[in-house]
């Protein structure tokens, strides 16, 4: 007893969690065991029903077979009433032995041949077309006399000779009473038995609940702990990797000072369209925070084999010759190969597998007229497709050496005659949705 109120007690606090997960468990267990009994109790009263129409199918025709020729059902030859004593007394000792109510007995065609005195039915109260094409039937009726008393019935098909063609029918009606009192019983068993089982594994399961609970209690409080460890870690590794990418990136950034804050723009490019783009259908699964946050973050590497560059091709202020543009053109490779050591020194994906990709293919175009490997469509990496859009925006509204900064009307023109040429649609279409956002990044932090 101190057990059980101990469990109401829990049960009823409703500010212990543990105990609202008790309350839980008690309902779903209790719906648990109903449905369970519900279900046994229907499988045993059908398992009873075919377990009484089999039984006393196989005794009617054993005593059948053992008592009767196929010609005695056979009405033209033979007519059947209750004035064949033998018959009717065969009949009655049947009745007597296999404590049948009822009894009526249809020929092949299915006309009444033989049935209790005042028991006038001829097949009104059941259907016996499935007995006549051989099977039995078996269920629950009323007789229309005795006050519509309830029984149960059997058909069962009666064969001679070791055909299967139906000689005869009987209709075997017993009481109702005896069968409902017998599936009383296995009602009641498994009842009992749905009751006690569900109260123990109740009992097993809300003890487990609350030791589990005051387990996780103790392991949250250390994950708390842990975790802010950890996110004191990552911040530090955070703020460590990005000064790394910032001392790479201002080494090309110190050679050519031209650049001003393309590096700031570039980023901030990159990342808009790739948030943009993550929105869409056929990037929303690809294009994670992860990787929104590698782009920003990786964007400013694009030029970073620009220090292997020599002086006088990199600072040259007029149009390069053919020879020197070649030399340029290094710088994809140069970049993309340093930081292909240190991604594979590194071991695992990180922001230098998309900085990687982004120093070798940020000069490839969608039509494949780029460099270094002339990569065309979808061949050429997304981050390698984003920041090349970004990089030449941002070419596009700066000043060079060797050209003015363009407004951002000749601008986006430029970029619209470049769709599906320079750039993949999508870019463009990202951009034109997002143009206001460039617009105020390359004001703001204008050289």
């Amino acid at each position: 007893m101190n057990i059980i109120k101990n469990y109401i007690y829990k049960f009823k606090d409703p500010k212990d969690p543990a105990a609202r997960l008790t309350m839980i468990s008690f309902t779903l267990i209790f719906c648990a065991a109903i449905i369970i009994g519900s279900f046994l109790s229907y499988y045993l009263s059908y398992q009873l029903q075919k377990h009484y129409a089999n039984t006393t199918s196989h005794l009617i025709k054993q005593y059948v077979k053992e008592r009767f020729k196929e010609t005695d059902f056979i009405a033209k030859e033979k007519k059947i009433d209750s004035s064949n004593r033998y018959f009717s007394d065969s009949l009655l000792q049947m009745k007597s032995l296999l404590q049948i109510v009822g009894l009526s007995i249809f020929d092949a065609s299915g006309k009444l041949i033989w049935a209790d005195e005042g028991l006038k039915r001829a097949g009104e109260i059941t259907d016996i077309e499935e007995a006549l094409n051989g099977e039995i039937d078996y269920g629950f009726a009323r007789i229309p006399t005795n006050g519509k008393k309830k029984v149960f019935y059997v058909t069962v098909p009666v064969s001679f000779a070791g055909t299967d063609e139906v000689t005869a029918v009987f209709e075997v009606m017993m009481s109702h009473y005896d069968f409902s009192k017998n599936t009383l019983i296995g009602w009641i068993i498994i009842w009992l038995f749905s009751i006690i089982g569900g109260a123990i594994i109740y009992f097993m399961f809300t003890g487990a609940i609350r030791r589990t609970y005051q387990q996780n209690l103790v392991l949250q409080h250390e994950l708390i702990q842990y975790s802010q460890e950890l996110e004191s870690n990552i911040q530090v590794i955070t703020d460590v990797q990005n000064v790394a990418i910032l001392g790479l990136s201002k080494l090309a950034e110190y050679r050519d000072k031209e650049t001003g804050q393309h590096l700031e723009r570039m980023s901030l490019y990159s990342r808009m369209l790739a948030e943009e783009l993550s929105m869409w259908d056929g990037y929303k699964f690809y294009i994670t925070k992860y990787y929104v946050d590698s782009i920003f973050t990786s964007a400013v590497l694009h030029d970073i084999g620009k220090v292997g560059i020599p002086d006088h091709v990199l600072l040259k202020p007029g149009k390069l010759n053919p020879e020197e543009w070649e030399i340029m053109k290094k710088h994809t490779t140069i970049g993309g190969d340093a930081l292909k050591a240190a991604d594979r020194q590194l071991g695992i994906e990180s922001f230098m597998t998309i900085g990687k990709e982004v120093a070798y293919f940020h000069h490839e175009k969608y039509n494949g007229a780029g460099y270094p490997n002339g990569l065309k469509g979808e061949d050429i990496p997304l981050s390698a497709r984003i920041v090349a859009f970004a990089d030449v925006f941002d070419a596009l509204t700066s000043k060079r050496v060797y050209k003015p900064a363009f407004d951002f009307d000749k601008t986006k023109k430029i970029l619209l005659a470049s769709r599906g040429e320079h750039f993949a649609p999508d870019l463009v279409d990202a951009f034109l949705k997002i143009e206001s956002t460039f617009l105020e990044v390359a004001d703001k932090f204008k050289n």
